[in-house]
């Protein structure tokens, strides 16, 4: 099996794209974006995502995966070429969703290549290898970005994130490996488990986009930082979420350990508790150094919400694109939602911490449905 090298990509293209992810709404900040323009610009990039995932999910299970990976790499490079070039808000709200798009080429023909050369046996800790790898990534994407862009400029730093790009295109596999065996039976909890985790994740990619387009923001208005960096607020912002995602990769390596979870929903609730306590931190905390403590909460949560979503949806199915497409888009759909809810919050209060009152929110709203979801299966 080329797991390492699924692995490797995921790692390189998850790095990049937080690189780009991070840069966006600082570069957006400095040209003077409000707190709605900064919800609309995550807004503009996931909405794109949604739609796209779940049809280039179906398209991966008829062509060539590993085309439409290198097709991904290619508009990811376009688009750290394109936006360095963006002198208003306008602009670079046009250029956003190119973002958006790059993933939907990439995310579900990995994830059901890896699932097509994996057994129903296996299935779970290879994707949790995988899971661990663009997980580290995307923690040293927050960092880099935060501490590139400040020093030698947007322009720069996107064109060191798309060198991993084209990377990515000289060794990503060149041939397709289509599963022929049959998948496994998924009991009707199982089912249960899906959509819980699906409503998890949901949740969860929402509010981590939220703290990832608005924080900046709150950073400033508290002066935020570490006393490091050429913008302290900004590299406390970095380090802030590459301690967030670094929790996340622990999580990861936590569930490929541990046997029978998959099985339970209590893991699911703890992860609910988890991003609810994590967003009223992000809240109330002023203290730098208390907050980078606070950062696992919402790692945890998050780790737990990918996995089982992603687990759940490629366990029981032929249609292993397209479930991975789904599960792509109901991600971007939080991603999509929660920034723009809490841009216009923000703006409409005039108080920037109810970005993060919504997440709380939004994390306890989520277990409530889960469990009436789970109950109906008794």
């Amino acid at each position: 099996m080329r797991l390492w090298r699924y692995c490797l990509a995921g790692c390189l293209f998850d790095w990049m794209l937080y690189v780009v992810l991070t840069v966006i709404p600082l570069h957006a900040n400095d040209l003077g974006a409000s707190a709605r323009e900064l919800g609309v610009l995550g807004a503009c990039s996931a909405i794109v995502y949604v739609g796209l995932s779940v049809v280039l999910g179906r398209v991966a299970d008829r062509v060539s995966r590993p085309l439409l990976v290198r097709i991904g790499c290619g508009v990811m490079i376009a688009a750290c070429v394109l936006i360095p070039r963006a002198d208003s808000i306008a602009v670079l709200l046009a250029l956003t969703p190119v973002v958006g798009a790059s993933g939907t080429f990439f995310w579900p023909g990995v994830q059901a290549a890896i699932a097509a050369e994996s057994t129903p046996e296996r299935l779970g800790r290879d994707l949790g290898l995988f899971n661990i790898f663009w997980s580290t990534g995307k923690a040293g994407g927050f960092l880099t970005a935060a501490a590139l862009k400040g020093g030698i400029g947007v322009g720069p730093t996107l064109l060191v994130a798309a060198a991993g790009a084209g990377a990515i295109a000289l060794f990503y596999p060149l041939r397709d490996v289509r599963r022929a065996a049959e998948p496994a039976e998924t009991p009707d909890r199982g089912t249960a488990l899906l959509h819980m985790s699906w409503i998890m994740n949901f949740v969860g990619y929402g509010v981590g986009a939220t703290v990832a387009n608005q924080y900046i923001k709150l950073c400033k208005a508290r002066q935020l930082g570490l006393g490091i960096g050429a913008d302290p607020a900004e590299f406390f912002l970095g380090a802030f979420l590459c301690a967030v995602f670094l929790s996340q990769t622990a999580a990861f390596v936590a569930l490929r350990t541990l046997r029978g979870w998959t099985h339970r929903r209590a893991p699911l609730h703890a992860g609910f508790l988890a991003m609810a306590a994590g967003g009223l931190m992000v809240a109330f905390l002023s203290d730098a150094r208390v907050l980078l403590l606070a950062a696992p909460l919402l790692g945890v949560g998050f780790g737990i919400a990918y996995a089982a979503s992603i687990y759940y949806s490629l366990h029981a199915t032929r249609e292993l694109g397209a479930y991975s497409g789904l599960h792509e888009a109901i991600l971007g759909s939080g991603g999509f939602l929660m920034p723009l809810a809490a841009g216009w919050l923000a703006t409409q209060s005039g108080d920037l911490r109810w970005p993060y009152w919504l997440c709380a929110g939004a994390a306890l709203a989520g277990a409530a449905a889960a469990e009436c979801l789970w109950r109906r299966r008794r």
